[in-house]
């Protein structure tokens, strides 16, 4: 019986570490380009054995409730059920999620991420006009590299192996389901079993986690790594865990696993070093006790870390040299938090000493330097006006057409920084934003005080906070922007306020109504917000655009004359008609007679979203096909509240020796 029990409430460490299982062998299959779903899957098997043997799902010496488990188990299933209907085709590429999924659908029957592009760039090399570069793409001479880390892609790709392109589509909103667990499994040891519902209730009712599951992003992965980690930490650091050196190696597993997902992942593990400094000087230790769990969360930390930065060396080295000043700098950081955190074994009863006689001022001091910190975030919109756009034309004229829609003033250099709260507010509510900082600031002092010094566990979650929101460093429209918080500011604030809630329901019955309606009001607020967005398949309407265009295509290499209007069409047509792909605008019949030529001669397919002006043969009745795409509302002024239209015809031919373009007719099948 006791067993069962044990296993039941372990269901959410033991879903997280499933995925953690899958991501490991998927990440180095892909650095080493050697990546194939099978056996990404096989390797899952023997990995899972070796995680559960190290530290087995609920290894604590507390066991807790039931029945709270299971409602967190069957909310997140029926979660993912409900969003799963509602994935979205994410796959013409405007923004990052089109990126992760041709990079998934590329590695279903590819051993790299990097797409060969040398046959149409040899054609393109001595021609006006001509291109093969594709948005989202670092291009070298040979080939396109997705730009980023790569261990989405890899475990989508294997769902779509699996089970096709819908199931590559959808896959994400499994990961969500996790990250909604492992986000209760984090709360559970901050609040208790019944309180810890409340932050993944909030957070799966709320937009962000919606849609960034249901297109192909990789915030839930990261969100399963950094809740599950600073779970485990916290347990460690509390002294309920039964096996504390496997719970530490298993917590800087965790931790350090953000790496494979995320290029700022080495702030998430420098963070938790710096959290299990502050620990050695509330919670002194034996410097051999100290020792052994700094190097056992530091170790695997910093070998995941660099298992991400080498899958980018090797798959998207011109992104990680752009990126090389920030990333050395996290590095850095990481290194030497880990420095800190082993010379505060050894200063830490020193420290102590100095601090015990003091530590309720310093701990006041510490929750008045989060009321400060809060208070000024709050107050930005009313001193601050943000600019960070002013080098960059395409997304300064971007910005601007956001705000001449929404009938405010035309600044398109302005970043919105100042807004990172009142983003939070239009999805999770002022009750959560409130209460969340009033919250933070009694964590603060009860870790300080000494009460519970493991919440120092909450800094990898803290550090991600505190950087997006004050400087998110993202296109300000929405629900885009909110990518920078979903992981940090967003389960942070909500952990905060459930605290504050649940040590106000012990002031006997007034106080619990209190937390109890406060409680409502932060959990079920989420559902106002939705307007008329729940239902809208994002992007839906591009995978059957994109069947029609491979369907028309019927030689190796392929014109994209003129380009297509709001997407880049040239990485799915060259990833999902695995064909050769030239861009050519504008597209004119000497230009198509040379392209044609330098391919020797052999034929040549033409696909344009723009038929005027294009050498045809005689003028083509009907396009190809005719798409009608939903995708959510940009805004940057407020939530989504209506989808958005786009209606696109596309147009196919051959194109002929003296560069005249024979038009396809129509597919009746493949037209909307």
């Amino acid at each position: 019986m006791e067993t069962t029990r044990r296993a039941l409430v372990a269901l959410p460490e033991a879903s997280a570490l499933v995925v953690l299982a899958l991501a490991v062998p998927v990440s180095l299959l892909v650095t080493v380009g050697a990546f194939r779903p099978w056996l990404a899957l096989a390797a899952t098997v023997p990995v899972l054995g070796l995680l559960w043997w190290l530290a087995p799902p609920r290894a604590s010496s507390t066991t807790p409730l039931v029945l709270p488990t299971l409602l967190a188990v069957a909310g997140a299933l029926v979660w993912t059920v409900v969003n799963v209907r509602y994935a979205g085709e994410n796959i013409g590429v405007d923004r990052d999620a089109a990126v992760y999924a041709l990079a998934g659908h590329w590695l279903i029957d590819h051993p790299t991420v990097n797409v060969p592009t040398d046959g149409a760039a040899s054609v393109a090399a001595g021609i006006d006009h001509a291109s093969t570069a594709g948005l989202g793409f670092g291009r070298t001479m040979t080939s396109l590299s997705p730009e980023f880390v790569h261990t989405t892609s890899g475990i989508v790709a294997v769902a779509g192996w699996a089970g096709g392109t819908s199931a590559l589509l959808a896959a994400n909103v499994v990961i969500g389901g996790v990250a909604l667990l492992a986000l209760f499994a984090l709360a559970r040891a901050v609040v208790g079993d019944w309180w810890a519902l409340l932050p993944p209730l909030a957070v799966g009712l709320a937009m962000p986690m919606a849609n960034f599951a249901r297109s192909t992003y990789s915030e839930p992965l990261s969100l399963v790594m950094i809740a599950m980690g600073s779970a485990l930490l916290l347990t460690l650091l509390a002294g309920t865990s039964a096996t504390p050196h496997r719970t530490a190696l298993m917590a800087g597993t965790f931790l350090g696993a953000v790496g494979i997902a995320r290029v700022d992942g080495a702030l998430v593990a420098a963070s938790a070093m710096v959290g299990l400094a502050l620990w050695f000087v509330l919670q002194p230790a034996s410097r051999r006790e100290g020792r052994q769990v700094v190097v056992r969360v530091a170790l695997p930390a910093a070998g995941l870390l660099a298992l991400g930065i080498a899958d980018m060396a090797r798959n998207s080295g011109n992104y990680l040299v752009r990126l090389s000043g920030e990333v050395g700098a996290l590095v850095s950081a990481f290194a030497l938090a880990a420095v800190l955190a082993w010379v505060a074994v050894v200063t830490g009863p020193r420290v102590h000493a100095w601090l015990r006689p003091r530590q309720r001022r310093v701990a006041t001091g510490a929750a008045v330097g989060v009321a400060v910190v809060s208070a000024v975030l709050l107050s930005r919109p009313w001193w601050m006006l943000a600019r960070s756009y002013a080098d960059n034309e395409i997304l300064v004229r971007d910005i601007e057409r956001h705000q001449a829609r929404a009938g405010v003033p035309i600044d398109g250099t302005r970043s919105y920084d100042e807004l990172s709260l009142e983003w939070v507010s239009w999805y999770q509510g002022w009750p959560a934003v409130l209460l969340g900082l009033a919250g933070l600031a009694v964590l603060a002092y009860r870790a300080v005080s000494g009460r519970r010094p493991g919440l120092v566990a909450l800094l990898p979650l803290a550090a991600l906070a505190l950087l997006y929101l004050v400087r998110p460093s993202i296109t300000p429209d929405q629900v885009w922007a909110m990518r920078r918080l979903l992981t940090g500011a967003v389960p942070l604030l909500l952990i905060a306020a459930t605290a504050l809630l649940a040590l106000l329901a012990r002031r006997g019955r007034a106080g619990t109504g209190v937390a109890v309606v406060a409680a409502l009001a932060v959990g079920l607020w989420p559902l106002s917000t939705w307007s008329g967005m729940f239902d809208v398949r994002d992007r839906v309407g591009q995978v059957p655009e994109l069947e029609a265009a491979c369907d028309s295509i019927d030689a190796d290499l392929v014109v994209l004359a003129n380009g297509a209007p709001g997407v880049d069409y040239l990485p799915p047509l060259r990833i999902v008609c695995d064909v050769q792909v030239v861009r050519l605008n504008p597209a004119t019949q000497q230009s198509l007679a040379a392209i044609r030529d330098a391919w020797g001669g052999e034929p040549v397919s033409l696909i344009t979203f723009d038929e005027d002006g294009l050498p045809w043969t005689r003028q083509p009745d009907e396009p190809v096909h005719r798409a009608r795409i939903e995708m959510w509302e940009r805004s940057v002024v407020g939530a989504p509240s209506v989808p958005t239209v786009w209606r696109r015809a596309m147009w196919a031919g051959t194109v002929l020796p003296d560069g005249r373009v024979e038009p396809r007719p129509p597919s009746s099948e493949a037209t909307d």
